[in-house]
Formats: structure tokens, C-alpha cells, sequence
């Protein structure tokens, strides 16, 4: 090195410099910032997991919930009478006499849950009292449910309706 001249010797500094610099870039600086976009990418898809995961959980301690309050609902209908309830919510939310008939239709039993349907009529009432009959029955303390609802106008009052539906209660068979 004591032979080269100044400007072979700035010529070997520089290119030392540049293969130092060549080297640190794609030797070191670049890989460790490939490592860290990736790592970041996979921080970023296991939030997304984390997210769904916590998603499903939710989901799953609704339905668990759900489960819950329906075995509570059947369990709670061995003690429950859906005519009383059909003719106490009747008289509480219309009148008696807007009650037309209380008909008990073929029921079915599977897997240890006996159902048992009726059939209402009312008539002349107004659309707030059939809403409030059919918001009782759907959150009443048994497990009720409407298969089938038909609602019609009067044809000499349309400001009122007939409603006629389907209600089934489901219990514990034991």
C-alpha cells in the first residue's frame, strides 16, 4: 500500500468503502428490514385471527346464552297452561269479547320436547293491540312460537283486524 499513489490509494479507499457499504446494505440492513416486514405482516394476520377468534367467541357465548334461556323456558313450561295464557293475555291486552275461539290443534313430541298448538281469533282489534299480543307472546316466560299468523282488515271498519294465528309451546317431556 506504501507503493500506490495517492490517487490509486483513494481509489482502494473508495472501493472498500463501497464494498463495505454493498455488503452492510445486502448483507445486513436489507434482510433485517425484509424480517421486519414480514414479522409485521404476520403481527398483522395474527390480529386478524385474534379479531375473528374473538368474533366467534362472542358469537359462541350468545348462542350458549341462548341455550341457556331456552332450556330455562322448557324446563319453566312443565308448570305452564297456553289456553290461561292465551285467555289472560287476551283479556289484558284486548277484551274478552274481541276473542273469537281457542282451538288446540295436533301438538307433536321428539326427542323428550312435547309441543302443543292452538289457534287464536281474534277480532276488532287495532294494529298496536296486535302488536302488543304478538310482542307478549314472543317474549313470554315459556317457549312460545307463531307458525302461522294471518292478519285482515274488517270490512266494515278497516281501521281494525282480525288475527288469526298459531301458537306453539314447547316443554320438557319428563
Amino acid at each position: 500500500m506504501s507503493r500506490l499513489s495517492l490517487r490509486e490509494k483513494v481509489m482502494v479507499a473508495v472501493c472498500a468503502v463501497v464494498l463495505v457499504l454493498t455488503v452492510l446494505i445486502f448483507g445486513i440492513i436489507d434482510p433485517y428490514q425484509n424480517a421486519m416486514h414480514r414479522l409485521d405482516r404476520q403481527v398483522s394476520s395474527r390480529q386478524e385471527a385474534l379479531a375473528k377468534f374473538d368474533t366467534i367467541m362472542s358469537h359462541y357465548r350468545d348462542l350458549e346464552r341462548q341455550q341457556r334461556d331456552v332450556e330455562k323456558k322448557l324446563t319453566a313450561g312443565k308448570r305452564f297452561s297456553l289456553f290461561s295464557f292465551v285467555e289472560n293475555l287476551t283479556e289484558k291486552i284486548a277484551a274478552k269479547n274481541n276473542l273469537s275461539y281457542v282451538r288446540p290443534q295436533q301438538g307433536s313430541q321428539r326427542e323428550g320436547v312435547r309441543e302443543e298448538v292452538v289457534e287464536v281469533k281474534l277480532e276488532n282489534l287495532t294494529l298496536g293491540t296486535v302488536v302488543k299480543f304478538l310482542h307478549a307472546v314472543e317474549y313470554a316466560d315459556a317457549l312460545l312460537q307463531i307458525r302461522t299468523m294471518r292478519i285482515a282488515t274488517r270490512f266494515d271498519d278497516p281501521g281494525l283486524l282480525d288475527l288469526t294465528v298459531q301458537i306453539a309451546a314447547y316443554r320438557r317431556d319428563r
